[in-house]
């Protein structure tokens, strides 16, 4: 054997360890780098779908905002001007437009007798006259508690008196009384505005 021949094959071996080595720590080095890349766009994702999430959430609460405020508004009434009752007619809330009626089941009536004596009133209805000067609401016809007979002389109501209406259907109106027929006219009649609610109040057949 050549005296070199054992020196060669151990320097030969001291190479290739080396090299192992140095191919090893780079692939360390690589795996590393590909891993804390990994984790980065984990990160950002994850980020993201947070931001999302929130976003959404904060739009849900909006609406969910939104939908109490128009939960909690007070509901428009049909408003009707200047409708003449005359005498022996009737009107009924539910009709729409509101005119007098001659035949069916009334809300309210206005009727006159032989001597000129007028009454407005209801047989199915519950009515209420607030004080002058108050200004009539659906919230205040739901307060007021002093209430009429089935009947009332027409001649208490006074130009710009209201008057509620609760019927036994749930609606509730508010008469606002404008004047009666003058002495002179061929006919008794009264002139009003109404505001109707209707649905406002469960319906009942207490009255």
């Amino acid at each position: 054997m050549p005296p070199n021949a054992g020196g060669g094959a151990s320097s030969s071996r001291r190479r290739t360890g080396i090299v192992a080595a140095c191919v090893g720590g780079a692939l360390l080095v690589l795996f590393g780098v590909i891993g804390y890349l990994g984790s980065r766009d984990d990160s950002k994702g994850s980020d993201a779908g947070s931001a999302t999430s929130g976003t959404s959430g904060g739009q849900n609460s909006a609406g969910s905002s939104t939908g109490g405020s128009k939960a909690s508004s007070a509901p428009k009434p049909a408003v009707f001007k200047n409708i003449n009752l005359t005498d022996g007619y009737y009107l009924k809330f539910s009709d729409d437009p509101l005119v007098p009626q001659k035949t069916g089941v009334d809300d309210v009536y206005y009727q006159c007798d032989m001597f000129n004596d007028c009454t407005f009133g209801s047989y199915h209805s519950r009515l209420a006259l607030l004080d002058q000067g108050t200004r009539g609401s659906l919230d205040a016809c739901k307060q007021e508690t002093r209430y009429l007979p089935s009947y009332v002389a027409a001649e208490r109501f006074s130009k710009g008196r209201q008057l509620c209406v609760t019927t036994e259907g749930g609606t509730v109106a508010l008469l606002t009384f404008r004047g009666q027929a003058p002495a002179t006219s061929d006919s008794h009649y009264l002139t009003l505005d109404a505001s109707v609610w209707r649905d406002a109040v469960p319906a009942t057949d207490e009255f």
